[in-house]
């Protein structure tokens, strides 16, 4: 599986035809349940509404998922957008 930064810098790399295409990607950690094969819950309704506040080429993180990955390293560098 790619890592964000690595499907960020893909897709910005890309010569895509028409223009280029900026994608928006949010991450959140939390517990999710399975229901009918799909998950469900708060967390997943957060994660959701995270990735929509981003902008195309942003990648939006929660202090939850920060907290767990540590610092980012290569030459990755973290804005706190607040709550």
């Amino acid at each position: 599986m790619l890592s964000p930064l690595t499907a960020q810098r893909a897709i910005a790399t890309h010569a895509w035809e028409g223009g280029d295409v900026r994608v928006r990607m949010g991450i959140h950690t939390g517990e999710a349940q399975v229901v009918a094969d799909d998950y469900v819950g708060i967390e997943v309704h957060r994660a959701a509404r995270v990735g929509a506040a981003a902008h195309g080429g942003q990648v939006v993180v929660t202090e939850a998922s920060r907290a767990l990955a540590g610092e980012p390293g290569d030459g990755i560098s973290l804005r706190d957008l607040g709550e």
